[in-house]
C-alpha cells in the first residue's frame, strides 16, 4: 500500500509524512500491512515514539507517549485489563487516552478520529464530546474534574478519564440504560 498526502494543510501533510516514514520500517517507500499492524499494535501499548497527542490543543506532535509529563487518572477501567484486552473498544480507548489530557477540552475529538480509524462506526461523540461505544453496549468515556461538584469550566483543576454504563442522560444506540 502506498501513502500519498491528501490535499490538506501543510502540517498535516508534514506529519503524515513523518509519521508514514517511522512506519515504513524497511524504507522501501510503501508502508506494508504488517508494518502499519506492528505500528498500531506499538500505539496500544504505549510503545510508539511518533506521534504523541498534544496536551492542550493544536496539532499532533511527533514526540512520544510522554509529552503529556503525567498519566491521566482512569475511573471505572481495570489497568490490569489493559493488554488483554486489546481490540476491545473500551480498553483500546483506554490505551490511547493514556497519551491525551483529560483537561484539554478537544482531547476527545482528536482522540474520536483514530478511534474511528482503528474501529469504523463503533464510537459517536455525542453533543458534550463523550464518547460513545456504539459497537457494543458497554457504556461511555468522558473527561470528568476529580471535585465533581467544582465548575467544570476550570480546565486548571485536575481532571480523569471516566467510564460510565449508559444511564438515562446517555442511552446505548439501541435506547438501553443500565
Amino acid at each position: 500500500m502506498s501513502i500519498s498526502p491528501v490535499n490538506t494543510s501543510s502540517q498535516t501533510d508534514a506529519l503524515a509524512r513523518q509519521i508514514a516514514t517511522g512506519i515504513d520500517t524497511n524504507h522501501d517507500g510503501q508502508v506494508s500491512v504488517a508494518e502499519f499492524g506492528n505500528f498500531l499494535r506499538d500505539v496500544l501499548q504505549g510503545k510508539s515514539e511518533l506521534v504523541s497527542a498534544p496536551s492542550t490543543g493544536g496539532t499532533p506532535k511527533a514526540l512520544g507517549k510522554t509529552a503529556l509529563g503525567f498519566t491521566p487518572s482512569f475511573l471505572g477501567f481495570d489497568a490490569s485489563r489493559a493488554q488483554s484486552a486489546i481490540g476491545s473498544l473500551k480498553y483500546d480507548a483506554y490505551n490511547l487516552l493514556q497519551t491525551y489530557d483529560p483537561r484539554d477540552p478537544q482531547a476527545m475529538k482528536q482522540a474520536f478520529a483514530i478511534l474511528d480509524a482503528m474501529h469504523p462506526g463503533m464510537y459517536e461523540l455525542d453533543v458534550q464530546d463523550n464518547l460513545m461505544l456504539t459497537g457494543t453496549s458497554d457504556g461511555y468515556i468522558g473527561a470528568r474534574p476529580d471535585n465533581r461538584d467544582s465548575d467544570w469550566t476550570n480546565r486548571n483543576q485536575s481532571w480523569n478519564w471516566s467510564w460510565f454504563g449508559y444511564n438515562t442522560a446517555h442511552p446505548s444506540p439501541t435506547g438501553e440504560v443500565t
